[in-house]
């Protein structure tokens, strides 16, 4: 069996199911594997690891997912509410099952939560609020 690198269609799985359906103070949220330029509110996608598992007749990769919340704001500023309510959604949506996670070649065999980690980011400019939910899969190759 040849392998193949599963992380973009991993990636491209959660952007179709995020996108369109992550909402704060009714706006929609960009969800992605770029930074967004002129946007305050937004969702990194990234690889965080990738450890692939050879059984000798399937391939299993580990991956570990994580999905950044950012809400940028005024100095002044530094309330979380925005940051929290988005991670909440990206959870609800992610933990819906290995079934929602649809990619080519590939197949979800488990996912879980690995944790959440806060970070804030006191600029000159801008108050950075940043949270960073990070999911783990076993991801078979079909």
């Amino acid at each position: 069996m040849k392998h193949r690198d599963p992380t973009y269609q991993l990636l491209k799985a959660y952007q179709n199911l995020l996108s369109g359906h992550i909402i704060d103070e009714g706006v929609e949220i960009y969800v992605g594997t770029r930074v967004p330029r002129g946007q305050t509110k937004y969702v990194y996608l990234y690889v965080q690891a990738v450890t692939p598992n050879n059984t000798g007749d399937k391939v299993i990769y580990n991956i570990d997912i994580a999905f950044q919340a950012v809400c940028i704001q005024a100095v002044s500023e530094g309330d979380e509410t925005s940051v929290n309510n988005i991670i909440d959604q990206i959870l609800q949506i992610a933990s819906e099952g290995e079934d929602s996670i649809i990619m080519n070649g590939f197949k979800c065999v488990m996912s879980f939560l690995l944790g959440i980690d806060p970070q804030t980011e006191l600029v000159d400019s801008a108050y950075n609020i940043i949270k960073t939910l990070t999911m783990s899969h076993f991801i078979e190759q079909t």
